[in-house]
């Protein structure tokens, strides 16, 4: 295999799109899960899965946690992988009240007896390329 064959196939055809054949983006891929689409319902699945993995082993390096912040475009609407990374994450006391499902700004998600926070938080992307802008213009000359 040549090098640009291997780079492409590891940076573009694989993930999501790699196992369900047609989807990179999120929203595609649940709605055509949704559908029935059986490679989709694997790819999400082997989302969900690895998120939770991942999100479990990063508490367990840190020796707990203390809140879990869903943020972005999937952590702000999908419930589906906010109940998934709850759900496996109670043993550490983490208590989701109710999925995130529509925009509703910054909330607490997690019931009142959760040991864990569970936070949805707006991604704000704009503000964070405004203050980099005004940094950048502001320290033009230094």
């Amino acid at each position: 295999m040549e090098l640009a064959d291997l780079d492409r196939g590891l940076n573009e055809d694989s993930g999501l799109l790699g196992v369900s054949g047609a989807y990179s983006d999120w929203r595609a891929l649940n709605n055509s899960a949704s559908a029935g689409n059986d490679r989709a319902q694997l790819a999400k699945a082997m989302f969900m899965h690895r998120l939770v993995a991942a999100v479990g082993g990063m508490v367990a390096t840190l020796g707990g946690l203390d809140a879990l912040v869903f943020t972005g475009g999937i952590g702000e609407h999908s419930p589906d992988v906010s109940r998934a990374v709850a759900a496996g994450l109670e043993f550490a006391g983490v208590q989701l009240a109710s999925a995130p499902t529509t925009p509703e700004g910054d909330r607490d998600v997690s019931t009142a007896h959760s040991a864990v926070r569970v936070l949805v938080v707006a991604a704000r992307e704009d503000l964070s390329v405004l203050a980099e802008v005004r940094r950048l213009v502001l320290h033009q000359g230094d």
